[in-house]
């Protein structure tokens, strides 16, 4: 049985076979590989069709391009981290960028030292992802601006206490021409929520940090802004995000309205990539105050 093929002789979906077809790069192809950069590197299929449908609405066409760009022209990849899951095929492919891709967004003006990067645990990485850039389309539908990490930041950390801590995400979404900072940290059950060691990290530890850089606005300094801003943490499961409901109870009196808590069970220990989410339709939980949504 041929490389290309599983024991089954079915195709395999992660070695490049060349059809011997010519192509060349298209704007769709470059507006993909922006929404991948300004979203760490690494999406699902249906998000990159989401992000260009306006102009391009056949989801099986988009299938066939990002085949072509993987196969032919070779300007994506394909991770090798997602045949761990189970049974991959049923599973929608993941894209990542490379020097290839990189390097025609650098020849477009569109590469930024402060978008956010694909390094770190390949699973983290993709629900980070999924979720930020699940934001800038749940955005787009809902007629709101987003505006990714690298019109944001000038630095990828703050400064508290003489720790830098460098948030998962940073962006901001404009909301009836009103300005709103976002940290959005996920955590896939691998933070401790408490720790005698504060120099271990862990959820008291990163909740304390984030009251000096909300609360005491120390975000306001580092990225030249005024307004006012949230910390957002994503979880996968009731169970961690009580345990982090906790740790804020703890450390506030009166609760707290500025961190919000909520869970995602696509991505635990069964990891099932999942379409496009609505960050901005679910319920988000406080400690101390009425759970809130953003539409």
């Amino acid at each position: 049985m041929k490389s290309t093929h599983d024991s089954l002789g079915r195709r395999t979906r992660f070695k490049r076979v060349s059809e011997g077809t010519n192509h060349r790069v298209l704007s769709r192809d470059i507006a993909w590989f922006s929404f991948l950069h300004r979203h760490g590197g690494r999406l699902p299929t249906s998000y990159l069709f989401n992000a260009t449908k306006d102009t391009h609405r056949s989801f099986q066409v988009c299938q066939v391009r990002l085949k072509h760009l993987y196969q032919e022209l070779k300007l994506i990849d394909r991770p090798w981290q997602q045949e761990e899951t189970i049974d991959p095929r049923y599973n929608e492919l993941i894209h990542e960028l490379n020097e290839k891709s990189r390097a025609v967004l650098l020849s477009e003006g569109l590469l930024h030292k402060h978008a956010p990067s694909p390094n770190g645990s390949f699973k983290h990485q993709v629900m980070l992802s999924c979720i930020s850039a699940s934001f800038e389309l749940n955005a787009k539908e809902a007629g709101l601006t987003y505006i990714p990490q690298h019109e944001v930041v000038t630095n990828n950390y703050i400064e508290v206490e003489g720790d830098k801590v460098s948030p998962d995400g940073v962006f901001m979404l404009e909301i009836g021409g009103k300005k709103l900072l976002v940290f959005l940290e996920v955590d896939r059950g691998t933070e401790a929520t408490f720790s005698d060691n504060f120099n271990r990290k862990s959820w008291k530890r990163s909740i304390r940090q984030y009251r000096q850089i909300i609360g005491h606005g120390l975000y306001k300094k580092r990225y030249g802004v005024e307004c006012g801003a949230l910390l957002l943490v994503v979880t996968i499961s009731r169970a961690k995000e009580l345990g982090i409901l906790n740790v804020i109870e703890q450390e506030f009196d009166k609760g707290c309205n500025y961190m919000m808590v909520t869970h995602l069970t696509e991505f635990g220990r069964v990891f099932h990539p999942p379409k496009v989410l609505d960050m901005l339709g679910i319920e988000w939980q406080r400690s101390g105050h009425q759970p809130f949504k953003f539409s």
